[in-house]
């Protein structure tokens, strides 16, 4: 039978081990004893499973679109990025991680009752299994639909001076005409690559990230946040769960592009596209115009 073995765990390569976080298909993989799983709580039911991928799965990886991912830090610039990524390529579609938040009153959710707040930086706060659902029925349609966004600026917890910010970037100068029949998806949010079967999907994943200083100061002008947080929150939650999420998922992973949110938009956005060009036209060749 053949299996599969997914994420950060360690994997007979040829004559050696080495740790991966990729998805590898054989009939004969051996895992190795004694694996040291640094498992964080945000990615707690999503490591190292071995799954027999019939059923439902069983086309995904045949997908006709080209998927992106884009996550990072809280405040770390991820939604200012997929919006520009929309604006180079405003065909493509688009879905919201943060649309899928469990009500505040769900019974699911974690509270901390030291800072008296849910504890909405985990999977477990989301409704993940709807997000995962919504992506495979997206790309096993037989004839993908082009997305018509528009500016994007429903984006969940977009604020006023986001879409300020965005008029006021510089065009990159990037003709992306000849890519318009490559009908493409955009997941955003702040722990897509949590999910195995997002980040085994993505064709191209990009992560913003933020120093601790940078990202406090950036977080405490943020007045979209419904319910606010609560004097703590940042100390105790926010940043203990991004670490252990960065540590586990994104430090040294070769599969994601990590770049600094203080990076001026313009250089991020431009090498963003480039990357994409060139995936897009490794993966669709018969597409490009």
């Amino acid at each position: 039978m053949w299996i599969f073995v997914n994420c950060y765990c360690c994997v007979k390569i040829g004559t050696g081990w080495k740790q991966e976080s990729k998805l590898y298909t054989c009939s004969r993989t051996v895992i190795k004893p004694n694996c040291d799983f640094k498992g964080s709580r945000i990615r707690k039911d999503y490591f190292c499973r071995l799954t027999d991928r019939r059923g439902s799965l069983r086309n995904f990886e045949h997908s006709k679109m080209f998927v992106i991912g884009v996550s990072g830090v809280t405040c770390g610039g991820k939604t200012t990025l997929s919006q520009l990524l929309q604006r180079s390529f405003p065909w493509c579609r688009v879905i919201y991680q943060d649309s899928y938040f469990f009500d505040d009153d769900d019974p699911r959710h974690v509270r901390l009752e030291e800072v008296d707040h849910v504890n909405y930086e985990i999977l477990s706060a989301l409704n993940m299994e709807q997000m995962e659902k919504d992506v495979v029925t997206t790309l096993q349609e037989d004839q993908p639909i082009l997305g018509t966004n528009g500016d994007g600026y429903d984006a969940p917890n977009f604020e006023t001076s986001g879409k300020e910010l965005l008029d006021n970037v510089q065009d990159i100068g990037f003709d992306t005409s000849k890519y318009r029949k490559v009908p493409i998806l955009l997941l955003e949010g702040f722990t897509i690559f949590g999910s195995e079967l997002l980040f085994d999907k993505c064709d191209a994943r990009f992560f913003l990230t933020l120093t601790k200083q940078e990202c406090y100061e950036r977080r405490s002008k943020r007045t979209t946040y419904i319910p606010p947080d609560t004097p703590g929150y940042f100390e105790k939650c926010i940043w203990p769960e991004f670490t252990a999420h960065y540590e586990s998922c994104i430090a040294n992973n070769p599969g994601i592009q990590v770049f600094n949110g203080t990076t001026p938009l313009e250089s991020v956005w431009k090498e963003s596209v480039e990357m994409i060009a060139a995936d897009m036209e490794k993966k669709f060749p018969q597409l490009i115009l």
